[in-house]
């Protein structure tokens, strides 16, 4: 709106006020498509760096960065230094925010390399989940068909909000900061602890010049921004997932055709509330390996707090016991509970907008339970011919070993299938796995039941009192190794040194950013980054500063995997309590 249209043209003559416009209008599109392409150069720069020429791989990753199962951890593996300013540069300039904001890519880029600091080391809520939450909220806007009825400051206020919503979280809940009275629990008065935090430390990061993306706000804009991006924020809390599902479900049916008015402030508030949240806890309606790796990492997570509760002497939160999540059906029953009692219902709420599609999401949700009943299934079946074959007490017990089975099949013609599957039966202390293995190699004919029972009878009798045997200590440090085991699956990411060079230039610094984890030059470096680093010797990890959960202010850590996630950190976790219980008086008579 503030460009100065042409009074002449390329032959002298004046211009109608058509002509001058119709000019504007082509040089503004000619300058989209130099940001698109420059945009594009930047990230092939990169890549080209890293792994050689990809450009097969760039052009997957930005024709896909509006589709709903888009994996960040494939990303990750491509930007393994900063894979949150990979993908949020790349949000940011395909919703022209940049552009509509004159946010400058120097601006952009140190903002987002400060939010991709912020997030500490945990296995779930680390800096690849704020990645997937805001991508999942930037298919909501794009693709979803949210953004068309919004403002330009609300899209600005989403994605931003998205971004940074769980920034700081040290992988503990709001009850447990309440209970163990932590000192950001008494600094927000138990009132959603975690979040208000988390709002402070994006505004902390806006607070710096070099980050402030904000900074061509006007003055009202920019308070209804901030507004709305405390009220998304808040709305992540849990505890106010049945009120605001409720507020929603009125606000629908109140409403002519589910088409609420997105210009009404309250209503556009409430809607956007309920995305972030929705986004928030859109794992299981992703498509089923995706959304298994992040099970894994937030039960990892839950487990470890039921640990500290444990050792503290607090009562352990339903489903953080990991010696009561033993077994797949366990944690399938928490999933199944989670999906059909929290996420259906919200999504379902969600879907009723009439100008809103979530219908790929709604299918996995479909998909990925009924995926979660057929492992119940499957897993009762198995138990019941166990308990069927222990009960067998009638049974003989009969030593099987290859011998006897090659004298068997000569003298009396029995089949290589039967007796090749119960040979290996013979050996001592074999896996109730391996038994299920032999026992579905092939069926065992009429006259072999007697004899093969007595044999199971022996192996299932021995797994049962293997069991009995173990106390609670062992069945834990097992639990430890079998969660451990699951979480061990994502690739090392690259050191992240700074290299001598000059950045004069924001495609350079975009491309040296990716490539080392810093998108601020160094003439903008801010205080805190300066002082992290100062500790260092020089060429020492940028980014290695990552604070250890619990301690505000503490030290930080580098990062040496994809999502942040070292084993040694997690076991370290899982075997110390963060915090310890401050002491308390018990009432007269408890």
């Amino acid at each position: 709106k503030k460009e100065k249209s042409p009074e002449v043209g390329e032959d002298g003559k004046k211009l109608s006020t058509s002509q001058a416009m119709a000019v504007v209008g082509a040089a503004s599109k000619w300058r989209t498509g130099a940001r698109k392409k420059a945009m594009r150069r930047k990230l092939s720069d990169y890549l080209d760096q890293v792994k050689g020429n990809h450009d097969d791989v760039l052009d997957t990753v930005l024709r896909n960065i509006s589709a709903w199962n888009f994996d960040v951890f494939e990303v990750a593996k491509l930007a393994p230094n900063a894979p949150l300013v990979f993908i949020g540069y790349m949000m940011y300039m395909s919703s022209n925010l940049s552009a509509a904001f004159r946010i400058s890519d120097a601006k952009l880029l140190a903002f987002l390399t400060e939010v991709d600091r912020g997030y500490l080391q945990n296995p779930y809520h680390n800096r690849l989940h704020g990645t997937d939450v805001a991508h999942s909220m930037h298919h909501l806007l794009s693709s979803g068909g949210l953004s068309r009825h919004m403002t330009n400051w609300q899209h600005l206020a989403a994605l931003t909000s998205a971004l940074c919503h769980d920034l700081g979280h040290f992988a503990l809940t709001n009850p447990f900061l309440t209970e163990t009275h932590h000192e950001v629990a008494l600094t927000y008065y138990n009132r959603s602890p975690l979040e208000s935090m988390h709002i402070s430390k994006v505004f902390q990061i806006l607070s710096k010049e070099e980050c402030d993306i904000f900074e061509m706000l006007t003055g009202d804009v920019s308070r209804l921004v901030r507004n709305l991006m405390v009220d998304m924020i808040l709305a992540t809390d849990m505890a106010v997932h049945g009120l605001h599902l409720t507020e929603f479900e009125n606000m629908i049916d109140a409403s002519d055709d589910n088409r609420p008015e997105m210009s009404d402030p309250a209503t556009s508030k409430l809607i956007l509330q309920v995305a972030l949240h929705a986004v928030d806890i859109s794992n299981p309606a992703k498509d089923w390996d995706y959304y298994i790796k992040w099970t894994d990492r937030v039960l990892s997570e839950f487990h470890s707090q039921g640990d500290q509760e444990r050792e503290l002497g607090l009562p352990i939160s339903p489903g953080f016991d990991r010696l009561k999540m033993t077994n797949i059906k366990q944690k399938a029953a928490g999933q199944m509970f989670f999906i059909g009692v929290l996420v259906k219902p919200l999504y379902e709420a969600f879907g009723k907008l009439s100008y809103v599609d979530i219908d790929e999401p709604m299918y996995h949700l479909e998909q990925n339970l009924a995926h979660w009943k057929q492992i119940v299934e499957k897993f009762d079946q198995e138990e019941k011919l166990k308990e069927a074959l222990a009960l067998d007490t009638d049974a003989k017990d009969v030593e099987y070993s290859d011998t006897e089975s090659e004298d068997e099949e000569v003298e009396g013609g029995a089949s290589n299938g039967a007796g090749g599957g119960r040979s290996s039966l013979k050996k001592k202390g074999a896996s109730g796995s391996q038994l299920t293995a032999a026992l579905h190699e092939e069926d065992p004919t009429e006259e072999d039941n007697a004899e093969v029972h007595g044999k199971i009878i022996e192996f299932v009798t021995q797994d049962l009192a293997h069991q009995n045997s173990m106390d609670d200590g062992a069945k834990l440090e097992e639990a430890k190794k079998v969660e451990k085991s699951a979480m061990e699956t994502g690739e090392d990411r690259m050191s992240m040194t700074v290299p001598d060079g000059e950045r004069d230039s924001s495609m350079k610094v975009l491309t040296h950013l990716l490539r080392v984890g810093s998108f601020v030059d160094d003439g903008t470096r801010s205080a805190s980054a300066s002082t992290a680093s100062s500790s260092s010797a020089p060429g020492s990890p940028i980014g290695s500063a990552v604070e250890e959960p619990g301690k505000e202010g503490a030290g930080r850590r580098l990062l040496t995997s994809e999502d942040g996630l070292t084993s040694e950190t997690h076991e370290a976790a899982s075997e110390k309590p963060l915090l310890e219980a401050r002491p308390r008086v018990a009432p007269e008579g408890v």
